[in-house]
């Protein structure tokens, strides 16, 4: 289950993606389940599963966010949000 929530959000990563920085981020994410202060900026990430993953220190400005299931997800500031656990 937590490789098809992973790989519906690369889906949804790549569809926004602007440019080649984004793409690194984005493999970075699949290959390592994290996105340690990198650019997600501008990407469309609504109704993606984030379960166990990495984005501490992410830049994540006018991503779309909306009905977004977080659990046990690092966030950009730190902490662990647990609201779609």
């Amino acid at each position: 289950k937590k490789s098809h929530n992973l790989i519906t959000l690369f889906w949804f990563l790549s569809v926004s993606s602007d440019g080649g920085e984004v793409d690194n981020n984005i493999s970075k994410l699949k290959s390592s389940n994290a996105c340690v202060s990198c650019n997600l900026n501008r990407t469309y990430l609504s109704k993606s599963n984030f379960r166990e993953v990495d984005l501490s220190g992410a830049s994540l400005s006018s991503a779309n966010l909306s009905e977004t299931k977080l659990c046990r997800t690092i966030m950009p500031n730190g902490f662990t949000d647990n609201s779609g656990c």
